[in-house]
């Protein structure tokens, strides 16, 4: 079995290894985006058939991939790739943290750091082709009949720069950041859209003139506006519970 396997083998089993060798081919076929996040997968008679195996067979390597967070299984709509194959829905166990604002804060604080990394290299690395993306998904926000699909928009957008960055392990470890800030968040807030995305664009424009010192200055302001939200936020539920003691 490769060095770089997925799943390793079970070598004293030999349906388990069998069925590792399995999991591991169709990990290799998403790696080559012959499957897709959100593509159905074949089903177990033409995988076992693909694959000259039995049905149990393909059954265990399916069950690997789902306990990996690789595979999801839909009630009567079959196997699919999961939206972001090998993460897990808490990958930080950021469920179980006692002081949820602070954990939200810290997350806040080591966002801006990869945030500015990310606009600063983008500047010196990005394509006209990304850039052109980037304009896009901005005017993408403005169109959006939803907070729900600008908030989609906007992870997309701030993921596009981070991979414009040439960092890979950025561009992965962002929108992780990022969802969980989402999930887990409770000091919500009303977002004003207009000036979020006008924020958006003044980084874009940066990055377009390979100026790196005036992207990440950019990226700093585009984010100082969520600081200065959530410490609003902090501020009135501070003032309120003094009030009622």
């Amino acid at each position: 079995m490769p060095a770089d396997a997925y799943i390793p083998g079970a070598p004293e089993a030999k349906r388990s290894s069998l069925a590792s060798e399995v999991a591991n081919s169709i990990v290799d076929m998403i790696r080559q985006r012959e499957f897709e996040p959100g593509d159905r997968i074949p089903s177990e008679f033409e995988l076992a058939d693909e694959f000259g195996v039995g049905r149990g067979t393909i059954r265990e390597a399916v069950k690997l991939l789902v306990s990996r967070n690789v595979l999801e299984i839909r009630r009567a709509k079959g196997t699919f790739v999961r939206e972001n194959p090998g993460m897990a829905d808490d990958p930080l166990g950021l469920a179980f943290a006692g002081d949820k604002e602070k954990m939200i804060r810290d997350l806040l604080d080591l966002r801006i750091l990869l945030e500015c990394y990310s606009a600063r290299n983008a500047a010196h690395n990005a394509t006209a082709e990304q850039t052109a993306q980037m304009r896009e998904l901005a005017g993408a926000i403005d169109a959006a009949g939803s907070d729900e699909e600008r908030t989609r928009l906007d992870i997309e957008l701030h993921k596009l720069i981070a991979v414009s960055s040439g960092n890979s392990a950025i561009s992965t470890v962002l929108p992780v950041i990022r969802a969980n800030m989402e999930h887990f968040n409770r000091l919500d807030f009303e977002r004003e859209w207009d000036s979020v995305n006008a924020s958006h664009r003044a980084v874009i424009s940066a990055i377009e003139q390979h100026n790196p010192m005036l992207a990440e200055a950019e990226m700093v302001k585009h984010l100082s506006y969520v600081t200065e939200k959530m410490d609003s936020i902090k501020g009135r539920g501070a003032s309120a519970a003094s009030k009622a003691e």
